[in-house]
């Protein structure tokens, strides 16, 4: 009787289990889509809490399997926790005349812990979908974000829109052949180029050359070790990059990127340092504050009128600018902290020292990615 009923159950048995496999498959699919859709998705319902950061978080339990194997995966959690750490006491033992935005400070906290529970995440969502697609989902959660910024801001394309569509145009073209990848560049560029945007056209234009290069050096079949294409490829993005400052600098300064760009540039170029340098101001500022409080501040913490000074007097002796206006006072330091538009800079004011050491090591990583994908003649754009 016990082996009629063991007989009888096999068949049942047998498409069940295949079944809990194309299930489990299927929900890691659909789970792995809706998570690179939230994390991308930029959005703060509440003050100081951001949608993405915390779904990240939220599932970094689960996200970490697919990272925990990577020595640089654990090396930047680590860092962030040291970062994170050192922030908070620097915060909550605050003395002296500075002051702590509770809203800043959530919100910054938040951002740092989702530093490596963001990569784990895409890290998570790629395995499961394909970096193209875990990409165009992201993206598209960026876009969703971007779109509601559309009305608030002056140039919707250079700030909420252009960098989104932007990689998710390079993402799309990329499973399509070089040549989408090359006419996707150029559309982009051509798009940039009419929203006055100097950067951007600078970056899409070294991207399609290196590109064209590659394509080239394949019909070429021209063939070199990983290593050997690496190198020269970096020596040629390097080239590209001062042949481009040079090329953009000339081309706003003369009109052809818009009015805009060429009176900004015209006042840039008359200051007494590098044009370079008079278009980032807030280099000045970096360097004072930390000349000026080497263990930055902590997170959340609003500066005081003698920090904010400092700032003020390196930002005119670095880049010769007029430092009293509303972005400087009223969003690089303001009653919701310090924002010195950079992310080194930025990490050293929140986090100190180890957030300084954070942003190296993810700047580092960056580069070494960036070293890998320049070693094979298949690029992604």
């Amino acid at each position: 009787m016990s082996t009629a009923v063991c007989a009888a159950r096999v068949p049942q048995i047998r498409p069940t289990a295949r079944g809990t496999v194309r299930e489990h498959a299927s929900w890691e699919t659909w789970a792995a889509l809706v998570l690179m859709l939230l994390v991308g998705y930029r959005a703060q319902p509440q003050g100081g809490i951001t949608v993405g950061d915390v779904v990240a978080i939220a599932a970094l339990p689960v996200t970490w399997r697919s990272a925990r194997h990577s020595r640089i995966m654990g090396t930047i959690l680590l860092a962030s926790v040291l970062a994170l750490a050192t922030g908070l006491s620097m915060s909550l033992l605050l003395t002296g005349d500075l002051a702590v935005s509770s809203t800043t400070r959530r919100f910054v906290l938040l951002m740092g812990a989702a530093i490596p529970a963001g990569a784990c995440a895409i890290t998570w969502a790629r395995d499961r979908l394909g970096l193209e697609n875990a990409v165009i989902v992201f993206c598209i959660g960026l876009l969703l974000n971007a779109v509601q910024k559309v009305p608030s801001v002056t140039n919707p394309w250079k700030f909420a829109l252009g960098m989104p569509t932007s990689i998710l145009v390079l993402a799309l073209a990329h499973r399509l052949g070089r040549r989408a990848e090359i006419l996707a560049v150029a559309a982009l560029g051509a798009v940039y180029l009419v929203k006055d945007s100097r950067s951007a056209v600078g970056f899409l234009l070294i991207t399609g050359v290196l590109l064209l290069v590659q394509a080239v050096a394949s019909w070429l079949r021209v063939s070199r070790p990983p290593r050997a294409t690496a190198r020269l490829q970096v020596l040629s993005l390097v080239v590209l990059g001062a042949v481009t400052i040079m090329a953009v600098l000339s081309a706003s300064k003369s009109g052809l990127l818009g009015e805009a760009a060429q009176t900004r540039t015209v006042v840039q170029s008359d200051g007494s340092s590098s044009v370079l340098v008079q278009a980032r101001p807030e280099l000045g500022a970096s360097l004072t504050l930390i000349a000026h409080r080497l263990w930055g501040y902590g997170t959340g913490v609003v500066p005081s009128y003698s920090d904010v000074r400092v700032a003020m007097q390196g930002m005119s002796s670095l880049a010769s600018y007029d430092p009293q206006n509303n972005y400087v006072l009223g969003y690089m330091f303001s009653t919701a902290g310090v924002e010195l538009h950079s992310g080194l800079a930025d990490l050293w004011v929140s986090f100190s020292l180890p957030g300084l050491l954070l942003g190296v090591l993810l700047l580092g990583t960056a580069l070494v990615g960036l070293g890998r994908n320049l070693a094979t003649l298949r690029s992604r754009g």
